[in-house]
């Protein structure tokens, strides 16, 4: 799919070398090791993580691109009770509380890796509070949000919402695609 693409584990996903699970130190972390003029792609939590590292690093970062992303997980993209609900299961039942989380996002993840649960939890809970508002006034990055139409995740609010703070930026949305599926979609997004 992407020739020359280098994925980069999360704190908690895989064998990750970055130890912070704060989104604003965990881009320093990251930003710092990545080569000149690439294009960084995130995906949920993700684009998140990938729009705070380019409004971080402007001078690496030549294009942008976000899928399924949000201006604000809570309570732009979902409900406070919602939030909190998820996180309290959570908290209960770790693998429970993922379990359920990917089922919602549409597809089948039974495929995904499992996750270190301290780590992966506490980037979790650093990610539904956070907001972008103040990191894409002014962005400097030409960015791509895409957003399947069927997200009820991250959603279609939390895309353009992001989309109309962040100038330099284009909106595509995906008709018929959820959270999870708009994933395929990016060959069409290079």
């Amino acid at each position: 799919m992407l020739a020359n693409a280098n994925h980069i584990a999360l704190p908690g996903h895989g064998e990750s070398p970055y130890k912070s699970t704060n989104l604003i130190q965990l881009s320093l972390e990251i930003g710092k090791d990545l080569p000149h003029q690439i294009t960084l792609i995130g995906w949920s939590l993700g684009a998140t993580l990938a729009t705070l590292i380019a409004s971080q690093f402007p001078q690496k970062v030549e294009k942008l691109i976000l899928i399924a992303p949000t201006l604000k997980f809570m309570p732009l993209s979902q409900p406070e009770v919602v939030v909190k609900r998820f996180l309290k299961k959570l908290n209960n039942n770790f693998f429970s509380g993922i379990t359920y989380f990917r089922q919602i996002c549409g597809a089948n993840l039974n495929n995904v890796q499992l996750l270190k649960e301290e780590k992966a939890r506490e980037l979790l809970k650093s990610y539904v509070y956070f907001s972008l508002s103040p990191y894409v006034k002014n962005f400097p990055v030409k960015t791509v949000i895409a957003v399947g139409e069927e997200d009820n995740v991250t959603g279609l609010i939390g895309a353009y919402k992001l989309f109309n703070e962040m100038n330099n930026s284009k909106l595509i949305i995906y008709p018929k695609e959820d959270h999870f599926s708009i994933l395929r979609r990016l060959d069409s997004l290079l």
